[in-house]
This record gives structure tokens, sequence and C-alpha cells, in this order.
């Protein structure tokens, strides 16, 4: 049996970069309609299944989308650049008490090590960035600076001193570029930042 997305067609050719698109033609919107985030799920799916070629459980290939469990908790905010109106980027953002977090990430990013942190953090937030993906076209454009500083200003208004996320290696010097530090997790030799 081969799985699906091995046997699912990749796009032929590259796509051509997109010359310099300057950050006034880009907007970044939160997604609260049905519509948005299908839109923002067909983007996953195309970058995650066609571009990198990932078997992913959360992939729907009939409707071509990425949705997973963590895309209906309570405190969920799903940020997406786009150009027009066509979606480049997206950025998934989850806050709350360590207790608010899926069992699983909760245990493998040991949120319950931050809930004591000094009484002057309200509610003892953190949280925790995902699904953050920028189309090829768009990569040297400032689409995921954009999300990016959204993410910072959502979290500094929401008094949120702590945002984690978890990356392939070559990702690790650009989010310490944007703040992040390297967390390391134990025995699995994972990074967090």
């Amino acid at each position: 049996v081969i799985p699906i997305a091995q046997s699912l067609p990749r796009a032929e050719h590259p796509p051509q970069a997109v010359a310099s698109l300057a950050a006034d033609q880009i907007s970044v919107e939160l997604a609260t309609t049905r519509k948005e985030k299908e839109k923002v799920y067909r983007f996953r799916y195309q970058v995650y299944v066609e571009e990198m070629g990932k078997i992913l459980s959360s992939a729907d290939h009939r409707r071509r989308l990425v949705i997973d469990a963590e895309d209906a908790a309570e405190r969920c905010l799903l940020f997406y650049a786009r150009t027009g109106n066509e979606v480049i980027g997206t950025m998934r953002l989850h806050i709350g008490r360590a207790n608010d977090f899926l069992p699983y990430l909760r245990d493998n990013m040991a949120f319950d090590r931050f809930e004591s942190f000094p009484a002057r953090i309200p509610e003892n937030l953190i949280s925790y960035t995902s699904k953050t993906m920028v189309d090829p076209r768009y990569r040297r454009s400032q689409a995921f600076y954009l999300l990016s500083a959204t993410l910072y200003d959502t979290l500094r208004k929401m008094d949120c001193p702590f945002n984690f996320t978890v990356g392939a290696p070559y990702m690790v010097a650009l989010y310490e570029q944007l703040g992040h530090r390297r967390y390391r997790l134990g025995g699995g030799g994972r990074v967090a930042a």
C-alpha cells in the first residue's frame, strides 16, 4: 500500500520567487470566519503536502486541507498574511495556562515549569506558536516578519511573557534573531524556543 501523500503529484517546477514585495502590499489578518480559516487550512496543505511532500495524519486529501485538534482549541488565534485575495503565509498562536494546552504539547514542552513564574504575570499566561509558513514565492518578502510582529504585538497586549515554538534545526537561528531562546527538552534532544 502506498501512502496517499506519496502518490500525490508534486509541483513539476519550483515556483518563481516574487521580486521584492513592499511591506505595504502585505496585510496580516486574524482568521475569524469559516471561509478565512479554510483558506488557511488549504494554504497549509499546499505548503506541507504539495511543496514539502510531508505525510501528515491531519491532511484531508479529498478537500486539500491540513487541520488538526489544536485548531479547535479555545484560545487559538490563526493569523494569515495576504496580498490581494491570496494567502501567502500563516502562523497559529495558542495562549493560555499550562493546563489549557493539549496534554501531549503540555508534557513535551514542560509548560508546568512556567506556571509558578512571579505573580506579576497576569494569569500565568504562556503561548505556543505553530504552523508557521510562508509561500515559497514570498519567502524573501516581509511576510514572515509581519506575521512575527503581529504575534509580538498580540502577546504584549495580553501580557503574555512566554512564547514557545518548535522548529527544524535550520530555523533556530532565525527565531533567535526574533528574541527566542533555546530551551532544551529532557532526553529527546529537541529544542524549543
